[in-house]
């Protein structure tokens, strides 16, 4: 994990989780229900190859570029938005 604190509630901030889902819907036609930060990437089934495209459409979105070796660390969706945040606020 990137980061030991969580919100307590456990939902992704809004606007991502919704950019989030239309990525998803992109990359899978699997029901994703709603977002949790604490939640795998892989209980959604994403492999390397779907999360890289999950990458690249959120990098696309947000006009940013992230890492590899910060990528390589994500294991949960609140990793990702963590990380999305720090290279929008960059």
């Amino acid at each position: 994990m990137l980061s030991k604190g969580r919100p307590m509630n456990d939902a992704l901030e809004p606007e991502f989780a919704s950019v989030l889902r239309e990525i998803m819907t992109t990359i899978s036609s699997r029901d994703v229900g709603e977002f949790r930060s604490s939640q795998s990437l892989s209980e959604l089934g994403l492999d390397s190859v779907s999360l890289a495209e999950v990458i690249v459409m959120l990098e696309d979105k947000y006009d940013v570029s992230l890492d590899q070796r910060e990528i390589e660390r994500i294991e949960s969706f609140g990793d990702l938005q963590e990380l999305m945040h720090r290279a929008r606020n960059k």
